[in-house]
């Protein structure tokens, strides 16, 4: 409709132009002979009129461009990608699991943890140029959907659910009763970070969190390098314990 109207818009002002160029278009109290002297500017409303829609169907032109350039632009990623579920799931081993759905470092159950700003702390493990993508990539949470690949079953929690389940643990024991598959030592909630990544993407650094009740969280950054058979931990650095 936006694109219609705008054609619209041209197509008026192309035909007012020829008409007025045609000597066709009246304008009242005007005559049609008006002419200047030597030196003079010209008077004939006509140049005016010309000049006017000139101006107004560049810039309808322009205003179209801007548009159609806007229209173009590829809407905000929200989700992670195959590669991201790929890394997430050679993090998990568990026969059970609760993951919460959004990638928010800094929302974890017991005290949100913060983005590193020293790389030396982390020069010994990863590159710094993955470092860099990490902190870049996690400048906004995204979305996790199930297109994890586990051999477990899982669950994906929404932030009200967690927090809904940390002002009463039990109800989330309840919910989720310790069992075969779900041994008492992994019974909680697993928080994932963005991943981020070299550019060959052989190398991630990504931030695993878990809460298990209240005065029960511990966070940990993890690294791992892409080898023949699959994404391999190369270390696990302890990042906060409450």
């Amino acid at each position: 409709m936006k694109r219609k109207l705008r054609l619209s818009g041209l197509l008026v002002g192309a035909v007012l132009l020829a008409a007025t160029s045609c000597g066709q278009l009246k304008v009242p109290g005007a005559s049609s002979t008006t002419s200047s002297g030597p030196g003079q500017a010209s008077t004939d409303p006509r140049e005016a009129l010309k000049k006017a829609f000139t101006a107004q169907l560049a810039a309808k032109s322009f205003r179209s461009l801007d548009a159609s350039k806007e229209e173009q632009k590829p809407a905000a990623k929200n989700t992670p990608d195959e590669l991201d579920y790929i890394v997430y799931s050679a993090l998990i081993d568990q026969p059970f699991i609760v993951i919460k759905d959004n990638t928010d470092i800094t929302k974890v159950p017991g005290g949100g943890g913060l983005l590193p700003k020293d790389y030396s702390r982390f020069s010994e493990y990863v590159s710094k140029e993955t470092f860099a993508d990490f902190i870049a990539k996690n400048e906004r949470a995204l979305r996790l959907d199930r297109q994890f690949t586990l051999k477990a079953d899982y669950v994906l929690l929404s932030q009200n659910e967690i927090e809904g389940f940390s002002l009463n643990w039990r109800k989330f024991s309840e919910k989720y009763p310790v069992s075969e598959k779900y041994p008492a030592w992994s019974q909680g909630i697993v928080g994932l970070s963005n991943i981020g990544y070299n550019k060959s993407r052989n190398e991630a650094m990504v931030h695993k969190s878990f809460y298990c009740g209240h005065h029960c969280c511990s966070g940990s950054y993890i690294f791992l390098t892409k080898e023949q058979d699959g994404w391999r931990i190369k270390k696990v650095l302890q990042a906060e314990i409450c």
